[in-house]
């Protein structure tokens, strides 16, 4: 029985052969390298917590997308930085004294 796409313009056919060719050389590769295989293990282990379909497109559309290297041009901040940058009340400022203009000062008494 043929597959039919739910959307006439999406070659169906194509798109799962292609797939079925990624998944087979993800496998032929995990054969040959264990770093590759624990990733193919973690990917069945989640795979497996996947309920529904919305889900399972989800997490194909995400894939390949985070990266530990980020493109973005934005450096993370943290939550309690945002908040203090976010209130209202003045805080006083702490007064800085330079000691050494202070006891270098022409009229000044050093201690004995």
């Amino acid at each position: 029985m043929p597959v039919v796409s739910p959307n006439p313009k999406i070659n169906t056919p194509i798109i799962t052969d292609a797939f079925m060719t990624i998944c087979n050389d993800i496998a032929q590769k995990g054969e040959r390298d264990t770093t590759i295989l624990r990733a193919i293990s973690a990917f069945n282990d989640y795979y497996q917590t996947i309920k529904t379909n919305d889900r399972l497109a989800s997490s194909l559309h995400t894939m390949g997308k985070h990266s530990s290297v980020s493109k973005s041009r934005w450096i993370p901040v943290a939550i309690t930085s945002i908040s203090r940058r976010k209130c209202k009340k003045k805080r006083r400022r702490k007064a800085v004294v330079n000691s050494e203009i202070k006891h270098n000062h022409p009229h000044s008494i050093p201690h004995t």
